[in-house]
């Protein structure tokens, strides 16, 4: 794989109001002009990104019921969002004003007021957009990197901001990438200096011998030196030097989970195996360090290791890696041996895990599991977000296999001052748009009351040539300084605010 190279920078500002876009893509939505549809209720009001007719409503209102007894691609259905929760701003990344088919995972760093946008290559050619975030709900693309021939599943910034990496793999799986060619290795992962990031400079490539790197890590273990680590056939760390302009990969080592201290290497995935994609083996992990900073105590990898369940790594002396901990639904209602994205984070009340699925499948009540993470040995569930209409994962029949999961989320305030009763979680739910959850309330079985707001509400698709799994809705978020960033699958990025945050708070900054 080769770097096609680099876009002129976009120097026009992408945040326009959504009618100058096509109307293929957006017809119905509103611009500038103050909407259709019911009057703004009292301190509710229509924002100029609300589409046309937007039904806005209260946080106990069922926005998923209507959705499911209807067509997946119905605007109608999906055209909802609380008060609680608008969008402030909106951007097509594309020059041309024109959203991609298919957008996907994203990486948005405040402090370095910049981010990264993935274009997966499902329907159209693979692309990364830089963008600047400096105006947090304006932002501005500064360079494009386009990729050759690769699904391109990842983008992540290193931990002192200096380079992008980004990952592709080979294995496309029934039902996500169903229609896309086949993809020729090698795949795994491409390395940018993005120090100037209106140019930023091609580094180099390390192949991944397996199926390339589904989701990954960089964690800084030295100056210039990162252990990469890539989801692979397994959990692959890769140690790579990148002084100055020449990039270096120093070897790599494998993490197995152990049962009774013995390790179980995943199965190889099978292509279009009916379970879902990397069905056998691990998903997607994120470091965690005490303290908050690399250095000051232990550091860790959580591993959302799909049909092994959660799996914590010590990783402080890497590449010397020993499992620590492990859960494999024990006590939840809804497990179906599933973890698709596992977080740890501290709080005033201690530490604590959460951990989602991805329902590649019907018939599963897709959910959140909170674990109390004290003692890492002993992982135990305290917690279990669903919806209360216990929806499965296909619409109850309705719709297919991810229509309604909980896919990507983050959390925010954090830390050891942070009360649990303070702290929220940002949550995609696919077709079912963005929400935001109370943790406090989850902890103490409130599913409902949990709930304090959503956004479904976006531009209507085309079936004809939309790409079939963009009918999925937000795909990827995170937070910035109250910022709620959302990747929508055909309609571009989204920038939300629940009003119960503060813009400009630097503690509701998530991290993945």
């Amino acid at each position: 794989m080769e770097r096609v190279g680099v876009a002129p920078a976009v120097k026009s500002s992408l945040l326009v109001s959504l009618a100058v876009l096509s109307a293929a893509a957006l017809a119905g939505c509103a611009g500038g002009e103050k909407p259709d549809g019911p009057a703004p209720e009292e301190g509710c009001p229509t924002t100029p990104f609300d589409p046309t007719g937007v039904r806005r409503v209260d946080p106990s209102h069922d926005p998923l019921g209507p959705l499911i007894d209807r067509d997946p691609w119905d605007f109608e259905a999906t055209n909802v969002r609380t008060c609680s929760l608008p969008a402030i701003g909106w951007s097509a990344l594309a020059e041309d004003n024109v959203p991609h088919k298919y957008i996907g995972e994203m990486d948005m760093r405040g402090d370095l007021d910049l981010g990264a946008v993935a274009v997966l290559g499902n329907g159209e050619p693979s692309r990364v957009y830089l963008v600047d975030i400096t105006d947090r709900a304006a932002p501005q693309v500064l360079a494009a990197i386009d990729q050759e021939g690769v699904y391109l599943v990842d983008v992540k910034f290193s931990d002192d901001g200096q380079v992008l990496y980004l990952a592709s793999q080979n294995l496309p799986t029934d039902g996500e990438l169903s229609g896309l060619p086949e993809l020729a290795p090698p795949t795994g992962f491409s390395v940018y200096n993005v120090e100037d990031p209106a140019a930023p400079a091609y580094l180099g490539f390390v192949a991944d011998p397996q199926v390339g790197c589904h989701m990954l890590d960089p964690v800084q273990v030295a100056a210039g030196q990162d252990a990469v680590f890539c989801v692979s056939q397994q959990v692959r760390s890769y140690l790579i030097q990148r002084d100055g302009p020449v990039l270096v990969n120093l070897g790599f080592v494998d993490l197995f989970p152990t049962d009774g201290g013995v390790p179980v290497p995943s199965g190889v995935p099978a292509l279009g195996d009916p379970t879902g994609s990397l069905s056998s083996g691990p998903h997607d992990m994120t470091a965690y360090h005490e303290g908050g900073a690399f250095g000051e105590g232990r550091s860790h990898l959580v591993v959302s290791h799909w049909d092994s369940g959660v799996r914590v790594f010590d990783i402080t002396d890497a590449p010397l890696v020993t499992q620590v901990g492990v859960w494999q639904g024990e006590g939840a209602r809804h497990y179906d041996g599933n973890v698709h994205t596992a977080m740890m984070f501290d709080t005033a009340e201690g530490r604590y895990l959460i951990a989602s699925p991805e329902m590649t499948y019907p018939g599963v009540v897709p959910a959140l599991w909170v674990l109390k993470a004290d003692d890492l040995g002993a992982l135990e569930l305290v917690g279990e977000w669903y919806h209360p209409g216990e929806y499965t994962s296909d619409g109850n029949g309705t719709g297919g296999p991810l229509l309604l999961t909980t896919h990507q989320w983050q959390v925010a305030p954090t830390g050891a001052a942070v009360s649990v009763e303070d702290v929220r979680i940002y949550l995609t739910y696919n077709h079912g748009g963005i929400w935001v959850l109370d943790l406090g309330a989850v902890l103490a079985g409130d599913n409902a009351g949990a709930v304090l707001g959503f956004n479904l509400a976006r531009a209507p698709l085309d079936p004809e040539v939309s790409v079939g799994n963009a009918v999925l809705s937000t795909w990827d978020v995170n937070v910035v300084d109250g910022h709620i960033y959302g990747t929508d699958r055909a309609t571009g990025l989204w920038v939300f605010h629940y009003q119960g945050d503060t813009l400009g708070d630097a503690r509701l900054t998530g991290f993945a």
